[in-house]
């Protein structure tokens, strides 16, 4: 997968998807590569040309597979060599067009989230995009979903809002891509509308505006 690729899925990876226990993954069915921030580097590096290098982590072959629930589960041996931070689950790029991007905790239970800067999306005020079933949520650091995945589109909380939208769509702008059209408003982190989704993209007031 190249570098146009993975940036495309920014806005484009919009996949159903999040653990719910401790699974491993089945080493019967199809095993990914990923990349993410290790104790120990892999067996063999560099990869091998097919693989995008990512400057900030390194890549591992054969680390996750899907589990019968379509969840990203990752092999233990994989598990145990993540570097955890502090407050909170791990960041996982998944060398996989259908999925991309997970958060995982020391359990393994894993949500799927979008990449962002070839990477998973950022925890704003404690909160992270997270995708299932085409649409989008937002999760905390314990990976539980506190703001039900029904939006579109939607962005990074910042000052408490997030803008989001209904009905928006994503557009290839050649690498990246951006949403266009639709119903948009803000919600606070309690997924509350405090600007009603009934505004053109355009047309959002502009005391709300906090882009």
């Amino acid at each position: 997968m190249n570098s146009i690729s993975l940036l495309a899925l920014t806005l484009f990876s919009l996949f159903a998807g999040s653990g719910d226990d401790g699974r491993q993954a089945d080493t019967t069915s199809r095993l990914y590569d990923c990349a993410y921030v290790g104790w120990a580097p892999p067996a063999s590096f560099p990869p091998a040309d097919d693989v995008e290098y990512f400057p900030e982590l390194m890549v591992y072959c054969d680390c996750a597979a899907l589990d019968e629930h379509g969840d990203i589960v990752l092999r233990e041996e994989h598990l145990r060599n993540i570097i955890f931070p502090d407050d909170g689950p791990a960041p996982v790029v998944i060398l996989h067009p259908e999925v991309s991007a997970v958060y995982v905790n020391k359990t393994g239970i894993t949500a799927r989230t979008l990449l962002v800067d070839n990477g998973a999306d950022y925890f704003a005020e404690g909160l992270a995009r997270t995708l299932r079933s085409g649409k989008i949520g937002y999760i905390n650091r314990s990976l539980k979903l506190v703001i039900p995945a029904e939006y579109d589109f939607g962005f990074p909380f910042r000052e408490g809002l997030a803008k989001v939208c209904l009905g928006c769509r994503s557009i290839s702008d050649g690498v990246h891509a951006r949403v266009s059209g639709g119903r948009w408003g803000y919600i606070d982190t309690n997924g509350q509308e405090v600007v009603p989704i009934v505004y053109g993209q355009t047309d959002l007031p502009v005391k709300a505006d906090r882009k």
